[in-house]
């Protein structure tokens, strides 16, 4: 299992490495969905990058909807999904928390502190 899950986060990782550029040239023009993401991102190592949320693609439809109640509870599944597939992921901000961005960190190889068990209440 652990070995799928490490595919798996290689290829989230690595796809959002390959799109990265592209999107962010289009957002520099202007040129995204108005519910699309807005980020910035830094390359740490082969195995580790940080992008910052600035524009959440699920705040504006959320709150469109008037259930912005759900958007915390959203952002916490990134712990979730991090834990299950075997990789690290950090964060202490969130646009779902009323912060100015999310600031993420991905791991391909590592492990995420925040386990299911841990609870999500106090998470960010």
């Amino acid at each position: 299992m652990l070995l799928n899950s490490l595919y798996w986060c290689r290829c989230f990782v690595n796809g959002f490495r390959k799109k990265a550029d592209a999107h962010i040239e289009r957002q520099q023009q202007n040129k995204l969905h108005p519910y699309d993401w807005r980020v910035t991102y830094r390359e740490i190592s082969g195995n580790t990058l940080e992008p910052d949320i600035t524009q959440c693609a699920l705040k504006k439809p959320v709150h469109d909807f008037d259930v912005d109640g759900l958007l915390p509870g959203i952002c916490r599944m990134d712990f979730l999904f991090s834990h299950l597939m075997g990789n690290g992921f950090e964060r202490t901000n969130t646009l779902g928390d009323g912060d100015d961005y999310c600031n993420c960190r991905y791991h391909i190889e590592g492990s995420c502190e925040r386990s299911p068990e841990a609870g999500f209440e106090y998470r960010k």
